[in-house]
């Protein structure tokens, strides 16, 4: 592989496309300073993707573009490539040539492309990886690097050596590895949290699933012996309801005749109501008419005013035209004089030019005849003048000559007092370089004491990030607790939500109709409706066995639901048809009481939520809180299914109140309707009172559905959560890297500034070397001084010579002259051409004025023309404009009168409607005192009504009483009635009260029995499986990222081998060569390259070492600039002899080196161009003699233009 090519358009100082050609062997790149030789090596590492515009001599990205110069404008782009010969395939593509190309524009945007397809950064640096070839690798040594290398650190040494070693993709690779190491090691963290919060709930589980299995056994067995007792009960109950309603149904026609009455009333009061509320509405548009024609007439009157003003405009516009008029009038009579006047000015200098044009064709005529005669005698002068012109020119040589060598006299003179100016200023500078002794010192003092603080603020940025990342693990803890509390709430969440839309806490048959999705059935009541958190108790206990009831469209579908439950043997089930249940009448207001004291601690028994949602739905006073089918909603899913009128149905009138005090101090006052507490107490109308503690407990479906809201709550709270710790995990990262990147950028530039401190230093041991060099060049002035005067005194001696043949030249032009007087005595005797000609002339010249002066006219006649033309054409359009005057007028005035007459008759039709306002309200008046005297009759025919409901109560208890029993225990009894219990065979039907109590005993002692279990969560059931599932896959998961991570630790350690064994033997065979090459080219000198750290070869450093002949052990800090370069040319070399880059640029490596040494480079890599391709900028003439090719570098100073020239060798 070589490379063959370079190709930069746009770049720098390189405006248009440059192609620089390159063979094998030494290509070498010379010019001034400033000519633009380093933008080529700028430009290569460039190419080869380096980042940072400081290492390629720039500020920003605008400074890679040329910015153009005189006559040379800016470029939009710019663009470098790489033409590279790969037919051996050393580089890992399949090509046998490699373009590698990076564009940049203006707007900052990069491109990079191979074989000009668009590829990545990353693309390039791994083609080029392990080559020895990059931005940062041994191949390119720009300006300075020679000597940074010898004072660069320890693990800047090491990763040289790496790169020739091949190691560097493996150290990629291990690097990538150990982030993925990084990442599975949080992995498992967050898995072991999981892993072992999971395993408590599983085993928790497990315990809760057995306790709620034994429950439902206990609960099989109860159901069946309340059934039992409950078959009785509803017999005995049901003859006793037909006795009671025959009693009831005389009075309830009598009421039923009273309500008709009061409602022939209600209508008759509606009427009148109506027609008051028709005059209200009638009246109400009429002010609106009013308000309208108000506005209307005000929009008129506006419009009036505007066309007013227009018209007063038009009349102001007409006198400015008018004006403007009188203006152009007499404009265009004085621009026509003007006109006139040009146009026969033109006319007589056109006459004068035709006369004079005649005259000079006169004088050519006979100019002509004259000089035909004087053809002869002019030749025979023209030998004569040829032979003085021939002396002349000899002379002007010989003159020519004298100046060029008083010139060079003249020029040695200036160089010869240069030089000694030149001597003087050396000698100044070098009283200078003592004085700078001191101030260099109190410099380097200041150096190091800013080295210290920088060193502090970098500890103090890594302390700050070391506590960021503190924060960010324990904030991530934490956001791993709410995870998996999230996750852990979603999945029991899913599994109540599950059995709920499975109907699975329901019995047989109502589980049966809600399953078969039949038309019409819209659900069981209890899945209908929405109770707030604190109301169960109330709610639970007005419902009775309503809660499992099934809500269906109308009674044809109830019967149809009966009908299969019939055929399939499932038992029994209530239905609530919405078209046919018969809502009673609904009071609009709550009873009141007088304030009594209450001793309620409930409240501090009560969640928060439950108490607020008390507060929320209080509509009361004094302990009242409000009815039972306001605080009872419909279901947000069913608000569209008339869901509102079976809550009504169910609840009626019933009041939720705090506690039995309020309770029975209702009850006095005379309300007639069921009372229910918050803890479940009940007061019928009639004043029977149940309470006390249910050792049934809450509705399941209802705790469910509790549960459900609960769980809802907390999923939204930790989402929420949630989302808080991932933006403060975001910030913190961003603080982070804010700091990291704070620190890189400082320690990027303390990096800087140890460089410059090194600089610093070095600058300083050169100060003795500097004064030697200097005394050089003084002496090298006094012998240039010298040579310059022998100089001067030779080219003298010349001059002199050459001024005697110059006056043999000027005595033979003398008789020449004389010979040509006689024959220009001769011409004399013609008439003399001269006077001719002169006229001749004369006229030619006056002809040519008239010609000016008549183009001159021309131009002047047709710009008064234009003038002329353009106030024609002014004063046509104020002509045209006073006959649209006229017109616009005349309708102005016509539009005036039109609106004018317009509000006239709005001022009418406004008086009209004022009238009609007044007369309507005057009805209103009359029809508001009819509605008195109807409310009066209303309110008379509710106190009949009232009172006979009192006479109708007291019959009714009794029903209500009977009606309410046989009502909850049949709702029970169709609830627990199913296939299952009718074919158990411990069913029998009870035939007396001994049977019965006996049942009841059982009853009881399974009833303690399933108490003692406690608390019991059905849900748990299907709830473990499912976790017990999720902890199985966790485990299997954790197995997986450990058998993961094993993997990786013994990928890495492969790496480590590898890297290790690469390295051992480059370092060792390097090390080697680094000795040769010492003793080699330093005269014998001992070099060598220590590992800081030799007992672990993966963090150890590497450090140069040199002792010189006779010399003692010494810092690489206090060696000369020369010795400096020489080691680092050894060090490169060494790794040369080991891995040797397929080409290499060195910058100048030899600036610091004397003409014995550079030599010795030279013939040092000529040692290598069979296996390496080099290419130098230099200014050192043995550099030059030494190269197979030269390439010259110009610059144009005022584009700023940079060329390139081959030159042979």
């Amino acid at each position: 592989m070589y490379l063959k090519a370079l190709e930069l358009t746009g770049f720098k100082s390189f405006a248009n496309r440059t192609v620089v050609e390159f063979d094998n062997g030494i290509t070498s790149i010379v010019g001034p300073n400033g000519s633009g030789k380093s933008n080529i090596l700028d430009a290569i590492l460039w190419v080869l993707g380096e980042q940072s515009y400081k290492n390629i001599r720039a500020k920003e990205s605008s400074d890679i573009i040329f910015s153009g110069g005189k006559n040379k404008k800016p470029k939009s782009m710019a663009e470098v490539s790489l033409i590279i010969d790969n037919e051996d395939r050393y580089l890992d593509v399949d090509f046998s040539e490699v373009k590698i190309t990076r564009r940049i524009f203006k707007t900052g945007e990069n491109e990079y492309l191979i074989n000009n397809k668009k590829s990545r950064l990353k693309d390039i640096h791994n083609l080029f990886m392990d080559t020895g070839i990059g931005k940062q690798a041994y191949s390119i040594i720009g300006q300075g690097r020679v000597e940074r290398i010898i004072s660069s650190s320890s693990k800047e040494l090491k990763e040289i050596i790496e790169e020739a070693a091949g190691v560097k993709r493996a150290k990629i690779e291990k690097e990538d590895s150990e982030k993925k190491l990084q990442d599975l090691k949080n992995e498992i963290e967050k898995i072991d949290y999981v892993e072992k919060d999971l395993k408590l709930r599983v085993d928790y589980l497990k315990k809760e699933q057995e306790k709620a299995r034994l429950f439902k056994d206990y609960t099989k067995k109860i159901d069946l012996q309340r059934f039992m007792v409950l078959e009785y009960n509803v017999n005995e109950k049901s003859s006793l309801k037909y006795e009671y309603e025959e009693k009831s149904q005389e009075i309830k026609e009598l009421m039923e005749e009273n309500e008709k009455n009061l409602l022939h009333k209600k209508d008759e009061l509606q009427k009148i109501i109506e027609i008051k509320e028709e005059l209200h509405k009638n009246l109400e548009n009429k002010k609106n008419e009013n308000r309208k024609n108000l506005k209307n007439i005000q929009n008129l009157k506006d419009e009036y005013s505007k066309l007013v003003n227009q018209n007063s405009n038009l009349e102001t516009e007409a006198n400015e035209k008018s004006k403007r008029k009188n203006i152009l009038d007499k404009d265009i009579a004085e621009k026509e004089e003007i006109l006139n006047n040009s146009k026969n000015e033109l006319e007589l200098i056109t006459k004068d030019l035709f006369s004079k044009e005649k005259e000079k064709s006169e004088w050519e005529s006979k100019v002509g005849e004259l000089k035909q005669k004087n053809e002869k005698i002019v030749s025979e002068l023209k030998e004569c003048t040829q032979k003085n012109s021939n002396f002349e020119v000899d002379k002007i040589k010989i003159s020519g000559e004298n100046e060029d060598l008083e010139k060079r006299i003249l020029s040695a003179k200036s160089e010869n007092k240069r030089l000694i100016n030149e001597k003087k200023s050396l000698e100044i500078e070098f009283d200078k370089i003592n004085q700078e002794k001191q101030t260099i010192e109190n410099k380097k003092s200041e150096k190091e004491k800013e080295k210290l603080e920088n060193e502090i603020k970098i500890q103090k940025l890594r302390e700050k990030t070391d506590e960021l990342r503190k924060e960010y693990s324990r904030i991530n803890n934490k956001k791993n607790e709410i995870s998996y509390s999230l996750q852990s709430s979603e999945v029991k969440h899913k599994a109540i939500a599950n059995a709920l839309e499975k109907n699975e806490t329901f019995n047989r048959s109502i589980k049966y109709i809600l399953n078969e999705k039949i038309d019409g059935v819209i659900g069981a009541f209890i899945n209908l409706i929405d109770i707030p958190a604190g109301f169960e108790e109330a709610v639970q206990t007005l419902s009775g066995g309503m809660f499992q009831d099934i809500v269906v469209k109308d009674s044809e579908t109830g019967k149809k639901c009966i009908g299969m439950l019939k055929d399939k043997k499932l038992g029994r089930a209530s239905f609530l048809p919405i078209e046919n249940i018969r809502v009673s009448k609904m009071n609009d207001f709550l009873p009141k009481i007088e304030k009594i004291s209450q001793k309620n601690n409930l409240k501090n028994k009560m969640s928060e939520e439950e108490s607020q949602n008390i507060i929320l739905n209080t509509k009361g006073k004094n302990g009242i809180i409000d009815f039972a089918r306001n605080i009872v909603k419909a279901d947000k899913k069913f608000v569209n299914k008339n869901i509102e009128k079976v809550i009504q149905f169910v609840y009626g009138n019933s009041v939720v109140v705090e506690n039995l005090e309020v309770g029975t101090q209702l009850l006095k006052k005379g309300f007639n309707d069921r009372i229910v507490t918050l803890e479940g107490d009940i007061i019928t109308s009639r004043g029977r009172m149940t309470g006390g503690h249910s050792f049934k407990g809450k509705d399941e479906i209802l705790e469910r559905k509790k549960e459900l809201k609960h769980l809802e709550s907390e999923i939204e709270k930790n989402k929420k959560n949630l989302k808080e710790f991932e933006k403060k995990l975001l910030e913190i990262v961003s603080e982070g890297e804010k700091i990291e990147s704070e620190r890189i950028a400082f320690e990027k530039d303390f990096e800087n500034f140890k460089n410059e401190y090194q600089n610093f230093n070095e600058n300083y041991n050169d100060f003795s070397m500097k004064f030697n060099r200097k005394q050089r060049e003084i002496e090298t002035l006094n012998y240039e001084v010298l040579e310059s005067e022998k100089f001067i005194s030779e080219k003298e001696a010349k001059i002199q010579e050459n001024f005697e043949i110059i006056q043999n030249i000027e005595k033979y032009i003398k008789e020449n002259n004389l010979k040509m007087t006689s024959l220009n005595e001769e011409l004399k005797n013609f008439e003399n051409i001269d006077e001719f000609i002169q006229k001749l002339n004369i006229a030619d010249r006056d002809y040519e004025i008239l010609k000016v002066r008549t183009d001159n006219n021309k131009n002047r006649f047709a710009e008064i023309e234009s003038d002329y033309k353009k106030l024609l054409n002014e004063k046509l359009e104020l002509d045209e404009f006073q006959k649209k005057r006229e017109l616009l007028g005349n309708e102005l005035l016509k539009k005036i009168s039109d609106k004018k007459s317009e509000i006239g008759k709005s001022e009418v039709i406004i008086e009209n409607i004022q009238n009609e306002i007044q007369k309507t309200e005057k009805n209103i008046y009359e029809i508001e005192e009819k509605e008195i005297k109807f409310i009066s009759e209303v309110k008379d025919a509710e106190l009949k009504i009232f009172k006979s409901q009192k006479d109708y109560e007291a019959l009714m208890e009794k029903i209500v009483q009977n009606e309410n029993e046989l009502k909850n225990q049949e709702a029970e009894f169709n609830e627990l009635e199913n296939e299952e219990i009718l074919n158990n065979e411990e069913y029998f039907e009870i035939a007396n009260e001994n049977e019965l109590m006996a049942t009841k005993r059982k009853l009881s002692l399974n009833e303690k029995n399933r108490n003692d279990i406690g608390a019991v969560n059905l849900a748990s059931i299907e709830e473990f499986e499912h976790e017990n599932e999720h902890y199985q896959n966790i485990v299997a998961q954790k197995k997986d990222l450990l058998e993961s991570r094993e993997a990786l630790f013994g990928f890495i350690r492969e790496i480590e081998e590898e890297v290790t064994s690469k390295f051992l033997v480059a370092y060792e065979e390097i090390n080697k060569n680094f000795a040769y090459m010492c003793e080699t080219i330093l005269n014998g000198a001992k070099g060598t390259i220590k590992m800081t750290d030799p007992e672990n070869l993966l963090t150890t450093g590497l450090e140069l070492s040199v002792k010189y002949k006779n010399k003692p052990e010494q810092t690489l800090l206090l060696l000369s600039g020369g010795e400096k370069s020489m080691l680092a040319v050894s060090f490169i070399m060494a790794i040369f002899m080991f891995k040797p880059s397929p080409f290499t640029f060195f910058d100048e490596i030899e600036a610091a080196l004397d003409e014995k040494n550079t030599k010795k480079i030279v013939e040092l890599l000529h040692q290598f161009i069979d296996k390496s391709q080099f290419i130098l900028i230099t200014h050192n003439k043995e550099t030059m003699k030494g190269s197979h090719r030269l390439y010259g570098v110009t610059m144009n100073k005022e584009i700023g233009e940079t060329k390139i020239v081959s030159v042979d060798v």
